[in-house]
């Protein structure tokens, strides 16, 4: 039976189960579960497609005061925190109520995908010279 849940036995032979396998990318190769990556982060982080790996990480963040954190920062942190290719590649930004939900309250994570692969390559057509 397929649930497309995954998870792992425990050293007494129990499942324990660790996420959703549509809830996981593979990144160069490597399966990264992303609630790994958002239990260090607290976001939503979703898998985006990127040319050489395959498809690398993308958090969304959900700022708490008018400031957001610097994306660096949160990078860094994540580098201290976990395997080098579970890292975010990039940090994104949003408000509590622009976020995809289902009529249950689950986040509707392959529009956050769709969304951060459209706003990072608005990002990357104004470049510096670009800019008036």
């Amino acid at each position: 039976m397929r649930t497309g849940d995954l998870g792992r036995f425990d050293e007494r032979g129990y499942l324990v189960l660790t996420g959703r396998r549509k809830e996981s990318y593979r990144c160069g190769g490597e399966l990264v579960i992303t609630g790994e990556v958002e239990a260090v982060l607290a976001a939503h982080v979703v898998g985006i497609p990127h040319e050489r790996m395959g498809e690398v990480g993308c958090a969304w963040i959900v700022a708490a005061s008018a400031e957001p954190p610097d994306p660096e920062e949160l990078i860094a942190h994540c580098k201290q925190r976990l395997a080098r290719f579970k890292v975010p590649a990039s940090v994104l930004f949003t408000e509590a109520g622009q976020v995809p939900t289902t009529v249950t309250g689950r986040v509707q994570k392959f529009q956050l995908s769709e969304r951060a692969v459209l706003e990072l390559r608005a990002r990357a057509a104004v470049t510096p010279a670009a800019r008036p």
